[in-house]
Parts: C-alpha cells; sequence; structure tokens
C-alpha cells in the first residue's frame, strides 16, 4: 500500500492542520489477520509481516487523530 501517512492543510482558517491517512483496506486487513491468526489459519510471512508493520504506524496514527 501506497501514500502519505500524514499531512499538513493549511487551508484551516486557525492555521496548519495535520491530517493523519490510514487505509482502512489496511485496518480491515489487520483485523482479518488477527481474527484468522487466532482461529488457527497459518497467515502467510509476506501478510504477516505487512500486519505487524502496520500495527506499529496504527497506534500512532490513532493518538495523533
Amino acid at each position: 500500500m501506497t501514500g502519505q501517512l500524514m499531512e499538513f492543510d493549511f487551508s484551516h482558517k486557525e492555521g496548519g492542520l495535520l491530517k493523519v491517512n490510514y487505509s482502512e483496506k489496511l485496518v480491515t486487513l489487520v483485523k482479518d489477520a488477527r481474527i484468522l491468526g487466532e482461529h488457527g489459519f497459518k497467515i502467510p510471512k509476506p501478510v504477516f509481516d505487512v500486519t505487524e508493520n502496520a500495527k506499529k504506524f496504527y497506534k500512532e496514527g490513532i493518538t495523533l487523530k
């Protein structure tokens, strides 16, 4: 997945606003992989790696939102 995690919106009347972009598809992937793993399904390594990396940024993204 590609895209910017954050961007500044300078059009806001009170100055720059920080917008946090986090793909809903990525959130769904993380949740689905977690649920499937809990039910005993083997998660392919590339998917596991993406979801582990996404979890790190998700916590930070939610904090910034």
